[in-house]
């Protein structure tokens, strides 16, 4: 490399083609600019990926919870209007506030204690 850098003609070195450097330059660095797309479009399909099989899973469960398509869709519909970030939970939801509300028993006889 330092004979490069002091090539002359009265050493009988010619001097530098850097043209080649160059274009190993320029090819690393379009190569290195294709990998950065390549990667931001894989993360880009990962999240659409993974927010498609979110709604799938709540279908699913909306189906074993005895739901009717129309109902189904009226729940998406909703949830994705709310920007929900976990559709399956709307479901968990919505059950548990559908049960009916049982009032515990008052318990008015208290046992006699020991005491003096």
């Amino acid at each position: 490399m330092l004979a490069l850098l002091a090539a002359n003609s009265y050493l009988g070195i010619e001097d530098a083609n850097l043209l080649h450097i160059y274009w190993f330059a320029g090819a690393f660095g379009i190569l290195a600019v294709c990998l950065l797309v390549w990667r931001f479009v894989e993360l880009l399909m990962a999240a659409r990926r993974k927010k498609k099989a979110s709604w799938n899973t709540f279908r699913q469960l909306a189906k074993t919870r005895g739901l009717k398509p129309v109902q189904i869709e009226v729940l998406m519909l909703v949830a994705r209007q709310g920007s929900v970030k976990r559709p399956p939970k709307v479901l968990a939801r919505s059950n548990s506030s559908t049960r009916p509300y049982k009032r515990p028993k008052r318990i008015t006889n208290f046992p006699k204690s020991n005491s003096c």
